[in-house]
């Protein structure tokens, strides 16, 4: 009786001491805050050399694009610039006009100015001009034939050099010519006589090449046009002033003929 009094009691002791057990175990479950699980991934050395392999792909396309095109510009470079640039090269060297004259350096207006108003060629044809209308031809009969005459006749004879040079260099400038005169490179009278009569309607472009000019005709009769209708006395006119161009245009024939066999021009 009494011993399995003693069981009974043992038995209850150790059930009472599971329940509390799994009780505590529960609480502690419930109680305890959660861990943070660590995320396992998968091992990638397969999926990181496809990727890799995917990249270098990827990379080698444009590349071989690239290469494709500037391969397939090189060929149509050697195919086309090649010939062409040969051919167009070689047909432009051929048929590029060389200049006429060698070694032609078109030179500044102001400088031909500076020769034509104040130069020896200006002094000369002043000093001719005064005297032979002073002691020749007595024009104009209104002024005497002494000192003061001829001081006048020089002073016309400079205004219309003066003005007929200004408004051949503002021509020429204009219409980008070289009205100098230069000597004839041919052998012979007749040629160079003829060059020098040429050289009245002629002058040069920015390449040296001769080409007909009408400043050289109309410049002449602009200065004689001021001066007889301004300095000379009254009875002179514009219709006088066509006699003064005419004059102008012989006496520069005259000294292309000087300067082509006689006097060579200094060079500015």
């Amino acid at each position: 009786m009494r011993f399995s009094m003693v069981c009974n009691g043992l038995i209850v002791c150790f059930l009472f001491c599971s329940v509390l057990s799994a009780q505590t175990a529960t609480e502690s479950a419930l109680t305890s805050p959660p861990q943070a699980v660590e995320p396992q991934f998968p091992i990638l050395e397969d999926s990181t050399d496809l990727t890799e392999s995917q990249a270098t792909s990827a990379a080698d396309a444009p590349l071989s694009d690239a290469s494709q095109t500037a391969q397939d510009n090189g060929n149509s470079s050697s195919g086309g610039n090649g010939n062409g640039s040969g051919g167009g090269s070689g047909t432009t060297s051929g048929s590029a006009a060389a200049p006429a004259a060698s070694g032609y350096v078109f030179p500044h207006v102001k400088h031909y100015w500076l020769e034509s108003v104040v130069g020896y060629r200006a002094a000369a044809g002043a000093v001719f001009g005064a005297s032979w209308n002073t002691w020749v031809s007595g024009v104009p009969s209104e002024w005497d034939s002494g000192a003061k005459g001829w001081s006048q006749r020089l002073g016309v004879v400079l205004m219309d050099n003066t003005i007929n040079q200004t408004t051949l260099v503002l021509l020429s400038s204009a219409m980008h010519q070289d009205p100098k005169y230069y000597r004839c490179d041919c052998v012979g009278v007749w040629p160079r006589t003829r060059h020098a009569l040429k050289m009245t309607i002629t002058a040069r472009k920015r390449n040296g090449d001769a080409t007909f000019t009408a400043n050289k005709l109309i410049a002449p009769f602009s200065g004689p046009l001021v001066s007889r209708n301004t300095v000379f006395p009254s009875r002179f006119g514009s219709w006088d002033a066509l006699r003064g161009g005419i004059f102008y245009t012989m006496g520069t024939v005259s000294w292309n003929l000087i300067r082509e066999f006689i006097w060579k021009s200094p060079q500015w």
